[in-house]
């Protein structure tokens, strides 16, 4: 099987399932694992580098407002990728490629790739995503026992973040953008308490 990932969190999650010699493609925000770096980069964002939060605020409110793309989809490789699986999102075009744009590259596609859209929005979903793609990538034991070694992590930081006394625990606040000032949402808030 041929697989294409086309954000960080999924191409992790591939690698995760053992199925990294499996992986022929990935994003340009794509670097964990390291041996992920060098694979055919199918993304790029729109938005220039080096620039402060507010004026990269600036020219994605007008992007979105004018109805532009923030990322381009390198097709022609895509199409020479001839993937099996397609792993992206269609919960936020800030994010990563769009979904429309990823359904219209894969109507140049041959054959007919599977697409699924990872779009977790609290911790439980991101655990179930797993599943998702390990049935998609058809190896649901190698999922199963992803699942199980994520879940003990999880158990770990729990038992432990339970053991710090009320009074020593930090005060947290979790952003995503500074300008604008953007709180971080989802399963964040989740990881947080988790850790005590």
């Amino acid at each position: 099987m041929r697989i294409v990932s086309l954000l960080p969190s999924a191409t992790e999650l591939v690698c995760g399932l053992g199925l990294r010699d499996n992986l022929v493609g990935v994003s340009h925000e794509c670097d964990y694992p390291a041996s992920v770096i060098g694979l055919p980069i199918l993304t790029s964002s729109q938005i220039p580098e080096n620039l402060d939060s507010g004026t990269i605020d600036r020219l994605v409110t007008d992007q979105l407002k004018n109805d532009e793309a923030l990322y381009s989809l390198d097709v022609d490789t895509l199409v020479g990728l001839q993937p099996d699986l397609i792993v992206t999102q269609a919960l936020c075009d800030v994010c990563a490629v769009s979904g429309n744009d990823v359904a219209r590259a894969v109507g140049s596609l041959p054959g007919n790739p599977q697409v699924i859209n990872l779009e977790p929005e609290c911790l439980e979903d991101v655990l179930e995503t797993v599943q998702l793609v390990a049935q998609s990538a058809d190896c649901r034991d190698k999922g199963d026992a992803y699942l199980d070694q994520l879940q003990k992590r999880i158990c770990v930081v729990q038992e432990k973040s339970a053991q710090i006394p009320q009074v020593k625990r930090p005060k947290v606040a979790l952003l995503d953008w500074l300008d604008p000032l953007f709180d971080g949402g989802h399963w964040s808030p989740e990881i947080i308490q988790l850790a005590g």
